[in-house]
């Protein structure tokens, strides 16, 4: 197994692993900051130390079947992100047109988008 590890002075640490699938995680001390696997961001922790959060995102495909009828016209459909955060949402059809939905934080590890008709598409938290 191929890895590379860099320590720094202060205790945080990133690593490459190659096998069996790639992987780069980053750490403050013994504490995860990111891990990245295949495309997939996992975050948790802070960044440098200092208290910021790590610039994570989060990026998932749905489509229509995934919308909830509320009865009113309205559709609704709860995204958990788990990035700890209260991120920039954007959402994309499936031909990758921005499109202006509702958009309400939950909490920092979720939202709730509202649209007046359903679609397939993506959506993007920074």
């Amino acid at each position: 197994m191929a890895s590379i590890q860099l320590q720094f002075s202060n205790g945080a640490s990133v690593s490459l692993n190659q096998e069996p699938a790639p992987v780069v995680s980053i750490q403050n001390g013994s504490a995860p900051v990111v891990s990245i696997q295949n495309g997939n961001v996992q975050a948790g922790g802070t960044a440098n130390g200092m208290g910021s959060k790590f610039d994570a995102h989060f990026k998932k495909n749905f489509t229509n079947l995934m919308w909830t009828n509320l009865g009113n016209g309205y559709y609704e459909q709860t995204i958990v992100h788990n990035l700890d955060k209260k991120g920039a949402v954007q959402v994309f059809d499936n031909y990758d047109n921005l499109l202006i939905v509702n958009v309400d934080h939950i909490d920092t590890n979720s939202v709730k988008l509202t649209t007046s008709s359903i679609f397939s598409g993506k959506i993007y938290i920074n």
